[in-house]
Protein backbone atom coordinates (compact mmCIF):
# COMPACT_ATOMS: atom_id res chain seq x y z
CA UNK A 1 0.00 0.00 0.00
CA UNK A 2 1.60 2.90 -1.20
CA UNK A 3 -0.98 5.83 0.54
CA UNK A 4 -3.90 5.82 2.87
CA UNK A 5 -6.38 8.81 3.83
CA UNK A 6 -8.42 9.16 6.60
CA UNK A 7 -11.43 12.02 6.54
CA UNK A 8 -14.51 12.05 9.36
CA UNK A 9 -17.88 12.80 9.16
CA UNK A 10 -18.97 13.97 12.33
CA UNK A 11 -22.59 14.27 11.22
CA UNK A 12 -23.64 10.93 10.55
CA UNK A 13 -20.49 9.17 12.88
CA UNK A 14 -18.88 7.94 9.91
CA UNK A 15 -15.22 7.38 8.66
CA UNK A 16 -14.28 7.39 5.36
CA UNK A 17 -10.74 5.47 4.47
CA UNK A 18 -9.35 5.90 1.00
CA UNK A 19 -6.26 3.94 -0.01
CA UNK A 20 -4.05 2.83 -2.56
CA UNK A 21 -3.69 -0.49 -2.91
CA UNK A 22 -0.69 -2.63 -4.90
CA UNK A 23 -2.91 -5.75 -5.26
CA UNK A 24 -6.41 -6.92 -4.48
CA UNK A 25 -4.66 -9.64 -1.65
CA UNK A 26 -4.02 -6.33 0.07
CA UNK A 27 -7.56 -4.34 -0.17
CA UNK A 28 -8.81 -8.13 1.00
CA UNK A 29 -6.72 -8.08 3.77
CA UNK A 30 -7.62 -4.34 5.21
CA UNK A 31 -10.72 -4.88 4.41
CA UNK A 32 -11.30 -8.24 6.88
CA UNK A 33 -9.06 -6.08 9.51
CA UNK A 34 -11.44 -2.75 9.40
CA UNK A 35 -14.49 -5.60 9.51
CA UNK A 36 -12.93 -7.49 12.55
CA UNK A 37 -12.34 -4.65 14.91
CA UNK A 38 -15.66 -2.74 13.77
CA UNK A 39 -17.70 -5.50 14.96
CA UNK A 40 -15.56 -5.72 18.12
CA UNK A 41 -16.12 -2.33 18.84
CA UNK A 42 -20.11 -2.46 18.62
CA UNK A 43 -20.06 -5.72 20.64
CA UNK A 44 -17.95 -4.25 23.55
CA UNK A 45 -20.63 -1.29 23.35
CA UNK A 46 -23.39 -3.31 23.00
CA UNK A 47 -21.98 -5.30 26.48
CA UNK A 48 -21.35 -2.70 28.24
CA UNK A 49 -24.63 -0.94 27.49
CA UNK A 50 -26.81 -3.99 28.12
CA UNK A 51 -24.40 -6.56 30.44
CA UNK A 52 -26.83 -6.16 33.34
CA UNK A 53 -30.22 -6.74 31.48
CA UNK A 54 -28.40 -9.91 29.52
CA UNK A 55 -27.33 -11.39 32.62
CA UNK A 56 -30.71 -10.94 34.73
CA UNK A 57 -32.57 -12.57 31.68
CA UNK A 58 -30.29 -15.82 31.84
CA UNK A 59 -31.95 -18.58 33.02
CA UNK A 60 -29.10 -20.18 35.06
CA UNK A 61 -31.79 -22.81 36.83
CA UNK A 62 -32.79 -24.46 33.26
CA UNK A 63 -28.83 -23.93 32.20
CA UNK A 64 -27.32 -25.48 35.52
CA UNK A 65 -29.69 -28.90 34.51
CA UNK A 66 -28.34 -28.60 31.53
CA UNK A 67 -24.76 -28.51 32.34
CA UNK A 68 -22.89 -28.81 35.16
CA UNK A 69 -22.38 -26.18 38.07
CA UNK A 70 -18.59 -25.86 36.92
CA UNK A 71 -19.19 -25.37 33.41
CA UNK A 72 -21.82 -22.69 33.67
CA UNK A 73 -19.88 -20.72 36.07
CA UNK A 74 -16.95 -20.96 33.90
CA UNK A 75 -18.86 -19.94 30.94
CA UNK A 76 -20.41 -16.87 32.48
CA UNK A 77 -16.82 -15.64 34.14
CA UNK A 78 -15.52 -16.18 30.43
CA UNK A 79 -18.14 -14.32 28.62
CA UNK A 80 -17.72 -11.20 31.23
CA UNK A 81 -14.13 -11.07 30.64
CA UNK A 82 -14.72 -10.05 27.04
Amino acid sequence: MSDARTRNDPMTKTVFVEAEFGGELEMRQLIEAVRGNVVKKIVSLYVDAYADEIIASIDLETIKKKTNEQVTIGAIKEWIKH
